[in-house]
């Protein structure tokens, strides 16, 4: 498959010692990009909703 020009020219800037832009980009590094990191609707509700019945139950004396 051919280059592209800037394929070209990133290639060309690391053959002369020039910082390559590639290395510049993110890896995973195991992180899982599909995960949740806030809870969705139902499960606040659902933990809300414990401690809300929990707070309602009658303290023993």
């Amino acid at each position: 498959m051919a280059h592209s020009k800037a394929k070209k020219h990133r290639m060309k800037m690391d053959r002369e010692g020039k910082w390559n832009p590639e290395l510049n980009r993110l890896n995973w590094n195991g992180l899982l990009p599909v995960e949740r990191r806030t809870p969705t609707w139902n499960r606040a509700k659902a933990k809300n909703g414990a401690q809300a019945q929990k707070q309602m139950e009658p303290q023993p004396a």
